[in-house]
């Protein structure tokens, strides 16, 4: 073992210390890294202050293909109608380098903002909405606030692992049903409506409750996102809507509880990566009338879980 390792709280991942992004890996110091993303689901990197944006590109892009932007995701009422109406507004992209997706409130001078705010603030696996949600999302900090700004993690290898077999039995089988137009509203009720060219790039999914990763072959659990309220756009398939319900908030009350969650107070320079699959995660609120926060994010084309079976 050549990567300094350490094991996170709740086992909800691990850090990975004393690492230089910035220089070309060996392949053996690489597939440290990969094996440790694959086992523990969140890895965080700390120490990367002066990576550059190539630099990034370039070792994430070890995990598979990048996807370039994220699909409808962009779009906010706060924003001028001429910024909403240019084709690549949407994409909040790094000039210059499409694949790095801008999480920030800095606006330029004009009121541009430069990415978009106030992501993710509820519990969630990117792109669980579409038919390959993402692999392994990256989030690397360019600008922090004084407090606030945190991020949760959890990983749903063990969450899965330590369930009940009574909870195991009743989920075993069970599909989840996501339609992204239908929670939008509901999810983000500050943001303008969906255009349709966003609905139809987001057609309703579904995949298995209890998943089993394309790699490891492991069991985890997979709800896709767990709302702090009632949202109409995910539920479990197959069950009287009263039984659905009960059941959505049943795994929610056993899964966001803290034994299972990590609180990341960020460093400059930390990056954070998380498995799609195996893992959530979810932003914090942050004065954001007076604090700047800006995160780069990379995210890699993934593929739908496959269908577990009770263990």
């Amino acid at each position: 073992m050549v990567v300094n390792l350490e094991i996170l709280p709740n086992k909800a991942g691990v850090i990975l210390k004393d690492l230089d992004l910035s220089r070309p890996l060996t392949e053996s110091v690489f597939q440290e890294i990969y094996e440790a993303y694959l086992h523990w689901a969140n890895i965080i990197i700390t120490g990367q202050r002066h990576i550059s944006p190539d630099e990034y590109i370039s070792f994430c892009s070890r995990f598979g293909e990048i996807i370039s932007g994220v699909p409808a995701t962009s779009r906010h009422k706060k924003y001028s109608t001429s910024d909403i109406d240019e084709t690549i507004a949407p994409k909040y992209t790094l000039p210059g380098h499409p694949e790095i997706y801008v999480i920030s409130n800095i606006e330029q001078k004009d009121g541009k903002p430069i990415g978009l705010s106030k992501a993710g603030l509820y519990w969630h696996s990117d792109l669980y909405y579409t038919a390959e949600p993402s692999k392994i999302t990256f989030l690397l900090a360019k600008q922090l606030p004084r407090a606030g700004g945190d991020t949760l993690l959890l990983n749903n290898y063990e969450v899965y692992r330590v369930m009940p077999n009574s909870l195991k039995k009743r989920i075993s089988g069970l599909w989840m049903h996501h339609s992204w137009t239908t929670g939008w509203p509901y999810t983000f009720p500050t943001r303008a409506p969906l255009s349709p060219e966003e609905i139809l790039s987001t057609p309703d999914v579904e995949h298995p409750l209890v998943g089993r990763h394309p790699e490891t072959g492991r069991h985890f659990l997979f709800p896709g996102a767990l709302y702090e309220f009632d949202n109409p756009g995910i539920r479990p398939v197959g069950l009287p809507s009263q039984k659905s319900a009960a059941l959505y908030k049943e795994l929610k009350s056993f899964v966001l509880n803290e034994p299972f969650i990590y609180r990341h107070q960020w460093s400059l320079g930390d990056i954070v990566a998380t498995d799609n699959l195996a893992g959530m995660h979810r932003g914090t609120n942050f004065d954001d009338a007076v604090e700047k926060r800006t995160i780069h994010r990379i995210t890699i084309k993934g593929a739908a879980p496959i269908i577990g079976q009770l263990v």
